[in-house]
């Protein structure tokens, strides 16, 4: 990928150390981990490559202001949660068949049992 500036390389280290961070720790780092990262010694200097890359739709944050942990990737897991969703809605369809039919031969053991002492009665 060519870069027109040094900004926007170090955007993209950005933007990857904090993919790979969430990648493996399940969160986001904090403007401080995203420095010692990247190798910036200033939280300004990241704040404001954050500030762009949220302004390029790259990320999104749960606040105007990045506070900490609250970075994410926009759409990064719309398609694991799509996913995710369906297999509730089955498991759900599953387990209302599950209780119909459990329903249904209970009331079949039911009738059973109060026909057998029906029976037993007039014998």
């Amino acid at each position: 990928m060519q870069y027109e500036t040094k900004g926007e390389r170090t955007r993209e280290r950005v933007l990857k150390a904090i993919t790979d961070y969430i990648d493996v720790h399940q969160y986001p780092p904090t403007i401080r981990e995203v420095c010692a990262m990247v190798g910036l010694k200033s939280p300004a200097s990241v704040y404001v490559h954050i500030a762009a890359l949220k302004e390029q739709g790259l990320l999104e944050s749960d606040s105007e202001k990045t506070g900490k942990r609250a970075i994410r990737i926009p759409n990064r897991y719309a398609e694991i949660d799509a996913l995710y969703l369906a297999k509730c809605k089955e498991v759900n369809n599953l387990n209302k068949e599950i209780c119909r039919l459990t329903e249904e031969e209970r009331l079949k053991e039911e009738m059973k049992n109060g026909m057998g002492r029906e029976s037993v009665k007039t014998a």
